[in-house]
């Protein structure tokens, strides 16, 4: 975690204080210093109005919630190397789900086959899956042995996700299928 994302979370948990503390203020003034019901009815009324509003309100910002942009046209899967260079491309446009793996005989059909890689042997046979759905491209580790982490256009460190859990994919995120880089374009 950079320094800059700390003082962004310390003064996000600052300013929740002062919200607190002025709260706290203004809930004392009113129920113990006024003593009018209108005044005490109309903050009650208030308070519930903002409390149903919060608790009702949807953050579309998750790592596992959809976002309303052009971040989830997902056409292609690149698979890289550590030095950024394209070694492979899948088209997915169209397609529902794309199973990754190894393929080893006919009946192992896999849509995005990494048996001749250089980490083939972190790679189970099926290792993942993704699921097209309502407009959204979703990933899941099938409960392969090396697993599958996520790692947001944007953001520093990757994110092991946890095995058959769906997690929305974005154009710009790196999958790392064991220790294969498969790009999301």
């Amino acid at each position: 975690m950079t320094w800059m994302t700390r003082l962004k979370q310390a003064l996000k948990f600052l300013l929740y204080m002062v919200g607190i503390a002025i709260f706290a203020g203004v809930f004392y003034y009113i129920f113990f210093v006024i003593d009018t019901i209108e005044i005490q009815l109309l903050f009650c009324c208030c308070l519930l109005l903002l409390l149903s509003v919060l608790w009702f309100r949807v953050d579309k910002n998750k790592n596992n919630q959809p976002l309303q942009d052009s971040t989830l046209d997902i056409k292609k899967l690149v698979l890289i190397t550590s030095d950024s260079d394209v070694c492979k491309e899948w088209y997915i446009s169209g397609m529902n789900s794309v199973l990754i793996g190894k393929q080893f005989t006919d009946q192992n059909a896999v849509d995005v086959d990494l048996s001749d890689t250089i980490y083939s042997e972190y790679i189970s046979d099926v290792h993942a899956v993704l699921n097209h759905s309502g407009g959204y491209w979703y990933i899941e580790d099938l409960g392969s042995k090396n697993g599958v982490g996520i790692k947001r256009h944007r953001d520093e460190y990757a994110l092991r996700i946890r095995p058959l859990t769906p997690y929305v994919l974005r154009v710009g995120d790196l999958l790392y299928i064991g220790k294969i880089k498969i790009l999301i374009q």
